[in-house]
């Protein structure tokens, strides 16, 4: 598909859910290995949610770790949540990878992981979803990662 389409593979992140490389782990790593071989970034996604996320991140280079929102919605109540939130980051940024919390939905939420040193966020809190033209509009306005932006209406 990159061939036929001329996709520029550097600009192509592949999400993989842990559950998703679980069934058999040396075959997702051999074909996980080659498309990044050609370019192609990985993301672990809903990371935490899986049995085997240590061994996959031992065994798998990725670029990007998707903390699963199971965790970042309980931040503000929850300091077990946030101990595993934070330390999620600093395991991912020592492997050399961008981290992102998903499910930002709050403007606390936000900032205990801005000051945390995420990279990159996605939640309701950022943005919802858009039609085609708001997007554009948006991306149009966006300064900084983690900025609060809303539709136009």
């Amino acid at each position: 598909m990159i061939a036929r389409y001329d996709i520029a593979t550097g600009n192509l992140i592949l999400e993989v859910t842990e559950s998703t490389t679980l069934g058999c782990l040396g075959y997702a790593k051999h074909i996980l290995s080659g498309l990044r071989q050609r370019g192609c970034r990985l993301s672990l996604d809903d990371f935490g949610t899986g049995y085997s996320s240590l061994m996959q991140l031992h065994r798998i280079t990725f670029d990007e770790l998707k903390v699963d929102r199971s965790f970042i919605s309980r931040l503000e109540q929850d300091k077990r949540a946030e101990a595993i939130a934070l330390s999620i980051l600093d395991l991912g940024h020592r492997l050399g990878m961008t981290v992102v919390a998903e499910g930002i939905e709050t403007p606390g939420q936000h900032a205990l992981l801005k000051a945390a040193g995420y990279d990159l966020g996605q939640g309701f809190w950022l943005a919802r979803p858009f039609a085609e033209e708001d997007l554009i509009h948006w991306c149009h306005h966006l300064i900084t990662p983690f900025t609060p932006a809303r539709p136009r209406p």
